[in-house]
Order: C-alpha cells, then structure tokens, then sequence
C-alpha cells in the first residue's frame, strides 16, 4: 500500500484475480481503480472480479475478449 499511495497510480492491476474477493471493501476503496487478472479462466472469473469491483479484466483467453458482462 504505500508504494501505490507513493507512486498514485491511475490503475492498479491485481495479480491473481481470485485475491480481489479476499480485500476488505476499505482496501477497495484505498486502491486506485483495479484490473483483476490472472487466473482467469472463464465467465464466471470474469463476472467474479467485476462483482467484487475490477473495473476491467486482463485475460489471455481470446474466447473471453468480447465477453458483454451485461449478459
């Protein structure tokens, strides 16, 4: 945490997406806006890190991509 609050990123990428459910809603909210990725392996990690506040997530996965969260 104190890197980030010294650096002030504008995003900061999570590594591995399945930690982002483990933060405390007040870490969420210390944390600049986060990108969850790794181990993102299907539409359920995908709509997981949205769910516990990703604003975007990173995946090698092509099948993914396109993925409309709102479906």
């Amino acid at each position: 945490m104190k890197a980030l609050e010294q650096s002030d990123p504008n995003l900061v990428q999570l590594m591995f997406a399945p930690m982002l459910s483990h933060l405390s809603a007040q870490d969420r909210k210390a944390l600049p806006p986060i990108v969850a990725s790794g181990f993102v392996c299907n539409k359920g990690d995908v709509f997981d890190a949205l769910k516990n506040g990703a604003v975007a997530v990173s995946t090698s996965d092509s099948e993914l991509w396109n993925l409309d969260p709102e479906r």
